[in-house]
C-alpha cells in the first residue's frame, strides 16, 4: 500500500507526521565511528599514524662486562681468606701435626659501637679488651713453633726462629703504620713475620716454615 508520500530525509518525514495530527518523533541513530587505522606495531605497543613510535633506549655507557670488578659478593674478605686457610692447614694435619697449634689474634673483629655525645664511635667491648692488653697493629696468627734455619752463604751459622707470626692480608691490601711497627719489632725478638696476600701465599709460607726453607730473605714487612 502507498500513501502517495516521497520523502529523502529524516527531517521531511518528521513534517509530513506533524501535519497529519501525529506526536511521534523519528530519532535518527548515530553512525558508528570509523575505526582507527594502525599501522605499525613495536615492543608489543600499537600506534597509530599520527603518532610517533618510540624513542630507543640510550646505551648505557661504560667498561665493558668483561672488564668489570667482580661483584663484591663474590670477593674474599680477610675474613674469607683466613677461614680458608684453616680449612687447609686442617687437611694436612697428618702430616704437619704442628699447625694445630696455629691460632688467631681477634685484633681486628668488628665490635658492635654506639656514638657519644660528641658523635665520636665509641664501643664499650672494644674498651674492654683494650683494658685487658688488645693492642692494635698486632699480626692476625701466630704458630708458637720454633724452626731453625740454616743460612746458605758459606760459613754462615743457622738461626732458630722462635715462632711465626702472620698478618693476612687480601689479594690488593694493605698493611697500616701500626702493623707496620709490631712486624719490625717482633722480628727484632728473633720470630719469623710473614705478610701474606690471600689463604694461598699463608699456607706456602706455614708449610715452608715448618720445612726449615723460611729465611729472612722470605720474610716480608710490606
Amino acid at each position: 500500500m502507498s500513501f502517495g508520500w516521497s520523502v529523502d530525509s529524516e527531517e521531511a518525514l518528521q513534517e509530513i507526521l506533524r501535519q497529519n495530527g501525529s506526536d511521534v518523533t523519528i530519532k535518527a541513530e548515530a553512525a558508528p565511528a570509523p575505526a582507527q587505522p594502525v599501522t605499525a606495531v613495536t615492543a608489543g605497543t600499537l600506534f597509530d599514524e599520527e603518532d610517533e613510535a618510540p624513542a630507543p633506549a640510550p646505551r648505557k655507557r661504560g667498561r665493558p662486562k668483561s672488564e668489570r670488578k667482580a661483584p663484591r659478593a663474590n670477593r674474599m674478605s680477610e675474613h674469607d681468606h683466613q677461614v680458608a686457610l684453616f680449612e687447609r692447614l686442617a687437611a694436612v694435619a697428618d702430616d704437619y701435626p704442628e699447625v694445630s697449634l696455629l691460632f688467631a689474634i681477634p685484633n681486628g673483629a668488628k665490635l658492635p659501637y654506639g656514638r657519644t655525645k660528641d658523635g665520636e664511635r665509641f664501643s664499650r667491648q672494644g674498651a674492654i679488651l683494650k683494658a685487658e692488653g688488645l693492642k692494635a697493629g698486632v699480626p692476625d696468627m701466630f704458630l708458637p713453633v720454633s724452626r731453625p734455619f740454616r743460612l746458605r752463604a758459606p760459613g754462615a751459622r743457622s738461626i732458630t726462629w722462635h715462632g711465626l707470626f702472620i698478618e693476612l692480608k687480601r689479594e690488593k691490601g694493605k698493611l697500616q703504620d701500626s702493623q707496620r711497627e709490631w712486624l719490625y719489632f717482633l722480628r727484632q725478638q728473633g720470630y719469623a713475620c710473614v705478610v701474606a696476600f690471600g689463604h694461598a701465599e699463608a699456607f706456602e709460607a706455614i708449610i715452608a716454615y715448618l720445612e726449615g726453607r723460611l729465611g729472612p730473605a722470605d720474610l716480608s714487612t710490606e
